[in-house]
């Protein structure tokens, strides 16, 4: 992928999403942290994750360590998925500010889909 261009699906607000991303389900640990740099290091720039893969402290980890390099944040796009239980703009707002402290981040652009 490195020097090649990212083919890209705009979604209905506009933003364009890498058409390619790493997947971070059923991973944790070192092997977490190593997939989500590697996968950065070579041109991803999309990482699915959720809050009950119980991950994001690792994919935090590798998103921090990259961010120090040449590696913006608003090169990266990042996705997580709310809990069917979310149901509440209490209980999401909650869940958002859990999720950022969690992948040590402080910048959200939080896409809705119905």
């Amino acid at each position: 992928m490195k020097g090649k261009t990212v083919n890209f699906f705009v979604l209905n607000t506009g933003a364009k999403i890498p058409a390619i991303g790493l997947g971070t389900w059923q991973s944790g640990g070192d092997l977490c942290v190593d997939a989500v740099k590697t996968t950065l290091s070579v041109g991803y720039r999309h990482t699915d994750c959720a809050h009950l893969y119980d991950n994001a402290i690792e994919v935090g980890e590798a998103l921090v360590e990259a961010f120090k390099g040449s590696l913006k944040r608003k090169d990266v796009f990042l996705t997580s998925k709310l809990y069917c239980t979310m149901n509440s703009l209490n209980k999401i707002e909650n869940y958002v500010k859990v999720s950022l402290k969690n992948l040590g981040i402080s910048v959200a652009c939080v896409i809705c889909y119905k």
